[in-house]
């Protein structure tokens, strides 16, 4: 691959999300190619976490097809996905005593057992 490609490395094609009768994501369409950063901006209540959710196996999409590297997947669970994508938690001062890697790869187990935290102190 020559720094002049730009293959896509993943794709959301006509995704909808309902919950109820409160339509989340209507028929969204997205690309993120190789080398690109992604940042989705909106008011609150307007479907982003919904969208990434669906992208880390989160949620299910109601409708659409997500492919990575051209190949349509299914991501069940963010444990079951061999491909690591993740979001990282909204509010990171509640995950201050983990290392940053750690707080961003739900699905894999911690290696900082619950008893070795509880003494520890978080700096202010």
């Amino acid at each position: 691959m020559t720094a002049l490609e730009n293959k896509c490395a993943i794709k959301m094609e006509n995704i909808t999300k309902r919950f109820g009768k409160v339509v989340a994501n209507n028929a969204i369409n997205m690309e993120l190619h190789e080398g690109e950063i992604l940042s989705l901006l909106g008011e609150n209540g307007s479907g982003k976490t919904t969208l990434m959710n669906m992208l880390s196996g989160i949620y299910f999409p109601d409708e659409g097809q997500i492919y990575i590297h051209d190949q349509p997947v299914t991501i069940a669970s963010p444990s079951t996905s061999s491909w690591s994508i993740c979001s990282p938690p909204r509010r990171t001062s509640s995950w201050a005593w983990r290392a940053s890697w750690t707080s961003t790869r739900p699905g894999r187990r911690s290696r900082i057992s619950a008893k070795s935290t509880a003494s520890t102190s978080t700096p202010t």
